[in-house]
């Protein structure tokens, strides 16, 4: 290369452009970071500079360091904004590449400003029809989808689905998985399905099995099976994401540590509850690592973590584990959103098992009030409320008023859910248990039967399969006449 500093620069640059389009990250990083500190010392304050400012943040960004994207993307924005006068592409790059990430971080009013921004120069200088003008409407409406706002979401996806003209493309692929997910979150679970094996379908088209892009619809697949109750379908596939994030990624990666806590969810459906709760502590452990600190995705994991404890009969180690769900939530954002009704859910039922039947009441109300405020009735998260609100009326000795929430949870879930599913399976154990308390052995064992067959996806050794034996067993010994 001679002794010409500007020409290194711009190889390095070059170099490292070609192996992180390769997947070579390794030396996408180290190239990159050499072009930077050429052009620092050669150049500063220059366009040129700013560019490699810019790679250097993309690049960082694949590799899972996002704390360093982020403050090397907007260094790279300021550049441009001082240097180069409007309508600027390159700035509108930049700054929809921050907003993927400041997303991620859970600034979505920052993300939402920054790619309007990024889209009013992109349709002014490409052109409606530009794929870069695909990708900021997906990135906008990916962080309405994230704001709960679904229907803005799904008509921009709609609109970048549209771009495509039918043809396989990364935004396609990208619009069909963030509208399975919109699906799923929506309870529409076999559209969710179908949606996400299409836009899995498409990126395997486009890329290599073990694309960071593939992984991902490959996991959002896999949680679609889920909520279907195909467990074992779903542990597979998520297993091989895992292995192959682990091997490509990196433990680091937020690929790598999603696909872990979407496996640890089937470990739970699956009554692995020691396994779940291992594999939940290293996910929380490795977003603590990533975000530096807080952020609402530990909260929830953490809160997942302590019913994973209730359910392993652990009340104490619940109890100081929902603890330090609340105490984040509430340095985040305090406890009045979803998350504290979440939290105070669980609460009630730690307070329940405890035997605090009128703390678990007080709790119990206030979940159910905080999400009427947030969520629509038949919400799975007010649904689960209710299912708890059962529970504390059997404890209270009020059986009569149990057995009257249950009928709606039921018929809410038997109209979204596919046959037999374990959720079913669950609203139909409490429906015996209040027939029973009722004094109605014969309608609990029928209840308790039903149950059962909802959990066929389960092993025998699953405590709802075997809940519902013993509850059949003892149905049918009390509704049986003395001899």
């Amino acid at each position: 290369l001679g002794d010409d500093p500007v020409l290194q620069a711009t190889l390095f640059l070059e170099l490292a452009r070609i192996y992180r389009n390769l997947g070579i990250l390794d030396e996408a990083d180290r190239l990159s970071a050499r072009a930077l500190l050429i052009r620092r010392e050669w150049s500063p304050g220059t366009v040129e500079y700013a560019d490699a400012v810019g790679f250097r943040g993309i690049v960082l960004r694949d590799e899972g360091r996002i704390d360093l994207a982020i403050s090397s993307l907007e260094e790279a924005i300021e550049l441009r904004e001082a240097l180069v006068p409007p309508p600027d592409t390159g700035l509108a790059t930049l700054q929809a590449t921050l907003a993927w990430e400041v997303r991620a971080a859970g600034d979505y009013d920052r993300a939402g400003e920054l790619f309007s921004q990024a889209l009013e120069v992109q349709r002014t200088v490409l052109g409606t029809d530009h794929p870069a003008v695909a990708t900021s409407l997906l990135g906008l409406a990916s962080t309405f989808h994230d704001q709960g706002s679904f229907d803005e979401a799904e008509a921009l996806f709609r609109t970048a689905l549209e771009g495509g003209a039918g043809q396989a493309n990364p935004v396609a692929a990208a619009a069909l998985v963030n509208l399975g997910m919109i699906r799923r979150l929506r309870e529409q679970f076999p559209e969710s399905e179908a949606l996400l094996r299409s836009g899995l379908e498409m990126r395997e088209a486009l890329y290599d099995t073990d694309h960071p892009d593939v992984l991902e619809a490959r996991e959002q697949w896999a949680a679609a099976l889920a909520a279907l109750g195909r467990f074992r379908e779903a542990e597979a596939t998520l297993t091989r994401n895992l292995n192959l994030s682990i091997s490509v990624l990196g433990e680091a990666h937020s690929r790598t540590r999603n696909s872990r806590e979407a496996l640890s969810n089937v470990d739970w459906d699956l009554g692995r509850l020691e396994l779940a709760l291992a594999r939940k502590d290293s996910v929380a452990a490795a977003k603590n690592r990533a975000h530096g600190g807080d952020h609402p995705g530990t909260v929830y994991t953490l809160i997942s973590m302590a019913e994973v404890l209730l359910e392993m009969g652990d009340v104490p180690a619940a109890r100081t584990k929902l603890d330090e769900a609340v105490s984040m939530a509430e340095r985040l954002e305090g406890t009045e959103g979803v998350y504290g009704a979440l939290a105070r859910n669980v609460a009630a039922r730690i307070a329940l098992q405890a035997g605090s039947v009128a703390e678990a009441d007080s709790l119990v109300t206030a979940a159910l009030a905080l999400a009427g405020e947030r969520l629509r009735p038949d919400h799975r998260y007010v649904l689960e409320i209710q299912r708890v609100r059962a529970r504390v009326h059997l404890g209270q000795g009020r059986p009569r008023d149990a057995e009257a929430v249950l009928p709606d949870v039921l018929e809410h879930e038997r109209r979204v859910r596919p046959r037999p599913h374990p959720r079913i399976g669950i609203t139909l154990l409490d429906l015996g248990d209040a027939k029973m308390a009722l004094g109605d052995a014969v309608a609990a064992g029928a209840a308790y039967r039903e149950a059962g067959a909802e959990f066929s996806e389960l092993p025998g050794s699953h405590p709802l399969v075997v809940r519902a034996r013993d509850g059949a067993a003892a149905a049918d010994a009390r509704s049986r006449p003395p001899s």
